[in-house]
């Protein structure tokens, strides 16, 4: 990668072990347009967008533009079990429209033996139709799912997804998520919260943080699944709307590092990274993935 590629532009404030799936997340975003490698004809096909969105927010800021709060979901999933839903709600703190936002599961288990062809989620859009979200494993054993990130079957002309969803100025989007996990999932104790990426032409932005949500898989004789709850389709911006009390307390400000994290992993910031989906774009053409990009930070 050259200079331009290493390049990162960082705010002032907290700095969080989370900044490696953000990097990874951007990559998988930004890798779509960008990053000088030749992909299949289909993806060039279908995600290039016709420009870059507007910045959301200001860059500069230690403050994130989004903040992300995820509500409603179960305590226990069962392994083979039925879908559990739960909501995400992505409030814009500032005046203008943050468009070409795409949110970004990340699950990480105790014991490291999650992987990716376990889990299912998907997200209702606002046609009422459930989008599946792929899962790709990271080399720290995280699971990350992007939302909208499109496919080679052009997922962007079955609505639009590709190209993210859009929150309002001082609006409020909420998204019914639902999960399930397959059969065999060992019994695991799970942490999902969600980064959330504006893609900006052949860049990418991290823009907002969820709290966690803390949850346990077990073997389906032991948590027999709940049906799932009726819920609407993701739910349009409305302005103003105050933050309510829940299972993920998201916050436009950055978290801080909990004191048992290790400062290397506290490596970037809130802030453009250029060039990071070059490390990925593999990835994005059903290849190998080396997120070197995460390791580099860390350093």
């Amino acid at each position: 990668m050259n200079s331009s590629g290493a390049r990162l532009r960082t705010a002032r404030g907290a700095r969080t072990v989370r900044a490696a799936c953000a990097v990874f997340a951007v990559g998988l975003l930004s890798g779509l347009v960008g990053g000088g490698l030749t992909v299949g004809r289909a993806y060039a096909s279908t995600v290039r967008a016709p420009g870059p969105a507007a910045a959301c927010g200001r860059p500069d800021s230690p403050e994130f533009p989004i903040a992300s709060r995820v509500s409603g979901g179960p305590a226990v999933y069962s392994a083979g079990g039925d879908w559990q839903t739960w909501r995400l709600e992505l409030r814009n703190t500032t005046t203008a429209a943050c468009e070409d936002v795409h949110p970004v599961v990340v699950l990480t288990d105790t014991q490291r033996v999650l992987r990716p062809a376990r889990i299912r989620l998907e997200f209702r859009d606002t046609a009422g139709g459930w989008r599946p979200v792929p899962f790709e494993a990271t080399d720290l054993d995280e699971q990350i799912g992007v939302f909208g990130k499109g496919d080679e079957k052009g997922e962007e002309k079955r609505g639009g997804v590709g190209r993210g969803l859009t929150v309002p100025g001082k609006g409020t989007l909420t998204v019914p998520v639902r999960m399930r996990f397959e059969p065999g999932t060992s019994a695991e104790r799970i942490t999902a919260n969600v980064t959330t990426v504006q893609r900006r032409g052949s860049d990418g932005e991290w823009i907002g943080q969820s709290g966690d949500y803390r949850f346990a898989v077990r073997p389906s004789a032991s948590a027999p699944a709940t049906p799932m709850t009726p819920m609407t389709p993701m739910t349009p911006a409305t302005p103003g709307r105050p933050p309510q009390p829940g299972t993920s307390p998201g916050g436009p400000q950055r978290p801080p590092r909990a004191p048992a994290e290790s400062p290397e992993l506290a490596a970037t910031g809130h802030g453009s990274l250029f060039g990071i989906g070059v490390m990925v774009a593999g990835l994005l053409a059903g290849g190998v993935v080396l997120v070197a990009a995460a390791r580099g930070l860390r350093r």
